[in-house]
């Protein structure tokens, strides 16, 4: 497979943008020893959230808590970066993760605000039963592809949250969108949403 690609991109002229093509639309790209298979580096990991909910945050709030998951992203160990992989996951990163994903997810968080709002987003995009909702984070965050029981699990954890107590000074709405938001913690906390 490489002496071909290899060939064809010297026959190309050495064209960059064709040889990239030809990678990314390679079966071998999508298999399973290479999809889902690399542990995303913690600013993969924070832009992804703040991307998926189409929100904004400042750069030097996200930065600092970038350095809490192991990734200074202005002083890196060496000049190779960061070893990364397995070593971006420990106990203390993986809460760290889940941690930043709270903060990002729940308006509350001072650092944040409310610029990301998983109610908002899936306002936007008409998604309010519960199943609409559990599919729309799950496609949005992992191209849908969860496995049937976890879809399942999530979907419990949605109904259920109806017959939760609430804050009686909480408005409807209040009520729905804090379902929705933590939801959306839910399943940016998925072992699967570490990978890339």
């Amino acid at each position: 497979m490489l002496e071909p690609l290899a060939t064809r991109f010297r026959d190309s002229g050495y064209d960059i943008g064709g040889l990239v093509k030809t990678m990314l639309a390679s079966n071998l790209f999508f298999s399973d020893l290479a999809y889902r298979t690399r542990v995303k580096a913690p600013v993969d990991f924070a832009l992804g959230i703040v991307r998926g909910l189409e929100g904004r945050v400042g750069t030097s709030a996200l930065a600092a808590a970038l350095e809490g998951l192991g990734q200074n992203l202005f002083h890196p160990p060496s000049v190779k970066g960061w070893d990364g992989g397995r070593t971006w996951l420990n106990g203390q990163t993986l809460l760290f993760r889940q941690n930043l994903t709270l903060a990002l997810t729940s308006t509350e968080d001072p650092r944040f605000n409310n610029r990301l709002d998983p109610a908002e987003t899936a306002r936007k995009y008409g998604k309010k039963a519960d199943e609409e909702v559990v599919d729309f984070f799950l496609q949005l965050f992992l191209q849908g592809d969860a496995a049937a029981d976890t879809r399942a699990r999530l979907l419990d954890y949605q109904r259920r949250s109806h017959h939760q107590a609430y804050p009686v000074y909480w408005s409807a709405r209040d009520v729905a969108d804090h379902r929705v938001r933590a939801l959306c913690h839910l399943v940016l906390t998925l072992p699967e949403f570490q990978l890339d």
